[in-house]
């Protein structure tokens, strides 16, 4: 798998800590389901939860941040363990800095996926920038990489196993024997 990728790639995924992740697009299908009592409902794909916790095991931090203030993010990050969630984010380029001072760590070490025009600062900033197969023309043309699945289908635990493979970190939850 990475050698198909490009080798300077390859080499910004090893100092990787921290992987910062859109919602709507990216860990979801875009899809919004609505039911008449005016409820949002999302699809999330159990693909990618395992590339969340898959990274965690490996001392990688996963961060969520969406414009979206529906809660869905929060209870999705809690449901795998995700302890930073940065929700109603409208400046996601003030955001991004704010969580690098914060946890102290270069933007270089941190990689972002999204796949929408909001998504640009962070998609242009940061170390690794991702986006999915299904991405806006622009977030493709400003990512580093488009994986080869969509959004809510898989491109997430993609970038997670790149990341994996480049730290020479298991892409399994059994330990070494």
């Amino acid at each position: 798998m990475l050698a198909l990728l490009p080798v300077d790639f390859v080499q910004r995924c090893v100092s990787i800590r921290v992987v910062v992740s859109d919602v709507d697009g990216t860990l979801t299908d875009g899809g919004m389901y609505y039911n008449a009592e005016k409820e949002v409902m999302k699809r999330f794909s159990a693909h990618d939860g395992m590339g969340v916790t898959l990274l965690q095991r490996s001392g990688i931090e996963v961060v969520l941040m969406t414009s979206d203030k529906t809660g869905i993010s929060e209870a999705r990050a809690q449901k795998l363990g995700i302890r930073r969630v940065l929700e109603g984010v409208k400046d996601k380029s003030l955001a991004i800095n704010d969580l690098s001072e914060q946890l102290n760590i270069p933007l270089n070490e941190i990689a972002y996926i999204g796949d929408d025009v909001n998504d640009e600062a962070p998609l242009k900033r940061c170390g690794i920038s991702v986006c999915p197969s299904d991405a806006a023309l622009e977030a493709q043309k400003w990512a580093q990489y488009v994986c080869k699945h969509s959004g809510g289908n898989g491109a997430f635990r993609e970038l997670a196993e790149i990341i994996l493979l480049a730290q020479n970190k298991p892409i399994t939850l059994c330990e070494a024997v």
